[in-house]
């Protein structure tokens, strides 16, 4: 028996200082499915813009999503209160909803820093929540107590 395979996407959004969050995906029409973080509800929207910028610089993304009453619900605050949103790119078998069944191809983790909307649709931009200039990661350094003991000096033996 052959097998297809299309890419789908799994969306959490989530309010920084607290544990608000939604889980989106696009892919089975009218299904709830489980993934990794819980179950993802079906909501049409699209996902664009993943490139990798080698000088490190904030790289946007984009999420389009249909302006109706479900996506106004939570649009705005995630604007204003910069919510994080973490988007898996998933390579998914349309026969089968269960998690065993799909390959991850790409994670995306990136902080809604706009957004706007017309008649039928809403955008929101996702910039990358690494900073190439000032090495934040929201408000954090690399440290000894985030990934254990870095080197001080050039000097390095092994």
């Amino acid at each position: 028996m052959e097998s297809s395979y299309a890419i789908g996407h799994y969306l959490t959004l989530v309010k920084p200082d607290v544990s608000v969050f939604y889980r989106f995906q696009n892919f089975f029409i009218n299904k709830t499915v489980d993934w990794v973080n819980g179950p993802h509800t079906f909501l049409p929207f699209g996902f664009s813009g993943i490139s990798i910028d080698r000088d490190g610089g904030n790289v946007e993304s984009n999420l389009l999503f249909p302006n109706n009453q479900l996506s106004r619900e939570w649009a705005a605050k995630a604007i204003e209160e910069f919510w994080i949103a973490r988007v898996r790119v998933v390579l998914v078998n349309p026969d089968d909803t269960a998690q065993s069944s799909q390959t991850l191809l790409h994670n995306y983790v990136g902080q809604i820093t706009a957004g706007s909307w017309r008649d039928s649709e809403l955008s929101l931009t996702l910039s990358s929540v690494l900073d190439a200039v000032g090495g934040d990661v929201p408000n954090r350094r690399l440290s000894r107590v985030l990934c254990g003991h870095l080197p001080v000096t050039s000097n390095v033996v092994f």
